[in-house]
């Protein structure tokens, strides 16, 4: 169960830098503004196989998630999963309109 928890902790963690590198970094001052270079779309892409395989496994896993819902890190894992699940969204939306885009 503590691992489900963990597990969805480190990955919405790992969705939040990712959507900061993605949508901010590019605003820095030109010392940091390297990290928003062209490896970022790379790390934003495994972050999202990442949540998409941590949403599978906690789906797999449901009697560990229902054990986790009733424990004291309920709340850490609901807004984990949360996270996971905007996250999996924003950059599902995101492909779709770059799928979509007559510009390329």
């Amino acid at each position: 169960m503590f691992a489900l928890v963990s597990t969805f902790g480190v990955v919405a963690g790992l969705s939040a830098l990712s959507l900061f590198c993605l949508l901010v970094a590019w605003r820095l001052p030109p010392p940091f503004r390297s990290l928003g270079g062209g490896g970022i779309l790379g790390f934003v892409f495994l972050v999202y196989l990442a949540g998409l395989i941590s949403l599978l496994v906690g789906a797999a896993r449901w009697p560990q998630a229902r054990e986790a819902l009733r424990s004291r890190f309920k709340y850490l894992f609901v807004a984990s999963a949360l996270v996971i699940l905007g996250y999996a969204g924003y950059v599902s939306y995101a492909m779709y309109s770059i799928s979509q885009s007559t510009d390329l």
